[in-house]
């Protein structure tokens, strides 16, 4: 690692930056009060161990003295460091504006030589602006954000320090005066230095570190300063080459922000240090958002569904059945007991509670059952979850049958009433009100919620009128159809999708399109073709589950079968690189889903060091200029949320994803949603502005 710093007549600076930079090994600050927290202030901005101090200053006797002194001081501690002086020759101090830049023209020559140095060893480069005068940190500074660094550092002080030893750790008293700082973490070559005839000119001005002294012109000084006023075609050109690249593009208003600011958002990661997880959530929660892949029948956790089944159970009747109370009162001594043995004896597959009790109407049954675990929620967790995670959510691979099976106490084995359905509906809106989720598209089987006495239609225009209530959040609402059903329930939910369109002038608003989920292997996409046709005649969205656990064949089939607008999980589309390239072309957004692509069909977690080599592909989609969204699946489910899904797409990508990815993916949900134009690119402009503003803050 290499620090440069700047140098006036007070030697002392470099060793106190060198106790920060190199803590554990020159323990200058043992003795300082608040060692712990600068320590972890280090650790924090990962600094390490410097090797090399590069030391910048003017050619006079006091400052030749303070070198000397500085050298002697690195032969007395038991530290492996290399001290390069580099002094302005001919000038004894900066007693003039030409003196001055002729000082910042060195200071230029020498950062850029330490940066390419830099580079070469695949080292850190830390600039300091403490030491020297005030110019030449000025200059010092500048050259940071010219040439870039891995971190810009300052030590100020409290009072006045006393002379010391500096061999030896200081005392608790003059240890607390000095304060060490961290201007700025890593900071990226501005897009001036990274146009060719720029680097050109750097190349020829780069110094032969061997020599101390240092002939001083203000030809390179001046180049710069040319090039810094040039700066606006500058900009030009270095916003075109971003938009030239042959990939999908960002937020519009991205690419009017000031190259460092793109260059910082192009290079934080996301999920590249996971003990910086609570940060990079928080900066992921506050992104507006859309949510284009979420199941209805998916979305309570075991939390929600206690507050649905109240919500049921209120509005029913004592249920005068001398079984059922029995077996509730089983059920509640188990329960009081944290005996899940003697549940699973009960009720083995939480899918027969639906029909045990003949005579009880649903939902009744499954809202009492769940209704039982009401202070006992840890018990609820272990009785869905069983082995696989209890409640830690983290599982993986366990397959699509196994994945469903975990929604069997939810969905329509819970919703099939009113107060459930609204619940549900209340539920979901303050998730997106947490998750800033500004658009919204609910998969949905109404025929799946009609075993309580509600039609299809029913609860079609319950949800949406309990949505419509949600003023922060778009809502439309996707029809699905399973797979492994029989067909004529497919047919079922296509023939109710044609008669509402025609005679509810506002589920006309509300209706997005249509979706085949379920089990790839019960059944191809081409046999679907014909009951879709009527679907594909009125130009009606569609988006079919593909890929998830089958081979992209099925992706194929979705596509050119079927005519898909969108294709769901399309984890195998990688295998077939002339069907990406399809993607491409005709703009075909993938619905991926972290969480659940994780659980289903596994892949590696970087941050988990799980043994799985399977490499998650949205980031090669992302690369390759795929319309890559993320989306939940089944939140209650998975036991996720929106925000959580962005971060677990970045911790299973290698080296993590950068803020601009995760921009770039929400943009491509914005632009991939179900919706007219006009309603489209109006959330889209207004997703643009609220992203701005953030970035402008931060």
């Amino acid at each position: 690692m290499i620090l440069v710093t700047t140098l006036g007549t007070s030697w002392a600076i470099v060793p106190e930056l060198i106790g920060f930079t190199n803590l554990t090994e020159y323990e200058l600050y043992k003795n300082h009060p608040k060692l712990k927290d600068i320590m972890q202030y280090a650790e924090d901005n990962n600094i390490n161990n410097v090797r090399e101090i590069w030391i910048i200053t003017t050619d006079s006797k006091e400052t030749q003295n303070s070198v000397e002194k500085i050298e002697q001081w690195r032969k007395n501690i038991n530290v492996p460091l290399t001290i390069r002086p580099f002094f302005a020759e001919n000038i004894n101090d900066l007693s003039n504006i030409e003196e001055c830049k002729k000082m910042g023209s060195l200071i230029y020559k020498i950062i850029a030589a330490a940066k390419k140095k830099a580079k070469e060893k695949s080292s850190k480069l830390y600039l300091s602006l403490a030491g020297g005068r005030k110019t030449m940190s000025a200059d010092m500074q500048q050259a940071a954000y010219f040439f870039g660094c891995d971190a810009l550092l300052h030590v100020v002080s409290n009072g006045m320090i006393p002379n010391n030893d500096m061999t030896k750790p200081l005392n608790s008293n003059t240890a607390e005066k000095i304060v060490p700082i961290i201007i700025s973490g890593e900071i990226k070559e501005s897009y001036i230095t990274q146009l060719n005839d720029v680097k050109n000119e750097i190349n020829k001005n780069i110094i032969d570190i061997t020599i101390q002294r240092h002939s001083t012109s203000l030809n390179f000084y001046d180049d710069m300063q040319n090039f810094k006023k040039e700066a606006g075609s500058l900009m030009f050109n270095y916003h075109s080459s971003i938009l030239e690249q042959p990939k999908t593009g960002n937020f519009r208003l991205l690419y009017l922000f000031p190259p460092e600011t793109i260059n910082r958002l192009q290079s934080e990661k996301i999920a590249k240090h996971p003990k910086n997880k609570d940060k990079d959530i928080e900066w992921i929660r506050k992104l507006p958002k859309t949510e284009l892949h979420c199941h209805f029948g998916g979305i309570l956790t075991p939390e929600d569904m206690i507050d649905a089944a109240d919500s049921v159970i209120s509005d029913s009747c004592n249920i005068e059945n001398e079984n059922f109370n029995t077996f509730l009162k089983e059920v509640e001594f188990a329960v009081s007991n944290n005996n899940i043995e003697k549940l699973k004896e009960l009720i083995p597959n939480p899918k027969q509670l639906r029909y045990m009790f003949k005579d009880i109407k649903q939902p009744f049954t499954a809202a009492y059952f769940i209704n039982k675990f009401k202070n006992n929620i840890n018990l609820l967790y272990e009785y869905i979850y069983s082995d696989s995670i209890k409640t830690s959510g983290n599982w993986s691979a366990k397959g699509i049958e196994y994945y469903e099976k975990l929604g069997d106490l939810q969905g329509s084995g819970l919703m099939q009433s009113e107060s459930a359905v609204r619940t549900a509906c209340r539920i979901l809106s303050k998730k997106c009100e947490d998750d800033n989720i500004k658009y919204l598209e609910l998969r949905c089987s109404p025929e799946n919620y009609t075993q309580g006495g509600l039609s299809s239609e029913d609860v079609v225009n319950i949800i949406i009128d309990e949505l419509k209530k949600d003023k922060n959040c778009h809502y439309s609402i996707i029809f699905t159809a399973s797979r492994h059903g029989e067909m004529e329930r497919v047919k079922k939910h296509i023939e109710l999708a044609q008669i509402m369109l025609k005679t509810n002038k506002e589920f006309k608003n509300w209706f997005a399109g249509f979706d085949l989920a379920g089990a790839e292997a019960s059944k191809s996409p081409e046999e679907f073709r014909e009951v879709f046709l009527p679907l594909m005649e009125q130009c009606l969205n569609i988006t079919i589950h593909a890929g998830e656990g089958e081979s992209v064949e099925n992706i194929w089939k979705a596509v050119y079968h079927l005519n898909a607008d969108r294709i769901g999980h399309g984890l195998t589309l990688k295998d077939k690189p002339e069907l990406m390239n399809r993607f491409i072309d005709r703009k075909i957004a993938v619905e991926m889903c972290p969480s659940s692509n994780y659980q289903i069909v596994g892949f590696k977690d970087y941050n988990l060091n799980n043994k799985n080599d399977n490499i998650y592909p949205l980031k090669e989609y992302l690369e390759k200029g795929i319309y890559v969204t993320i989306n939940t699946d089944d939140p209650g489910i998975s036991l996720t949320n929106l925000t959580q899904e962005y971060y677990k797409a970045a911790s299973m990508t290698k080296g993590g994803l950068s803020k601009w990815d995760i921009l770039k993916i929400i943009r491509n949900g914005f632009r991939s949603a179900f919706l007219p134009f006009n309603k489209r690119r109006e959330l889209l402009i207004n997703a643009e502005k609220e992203i701005a503003q953030l970035i402008i803050k931060t």
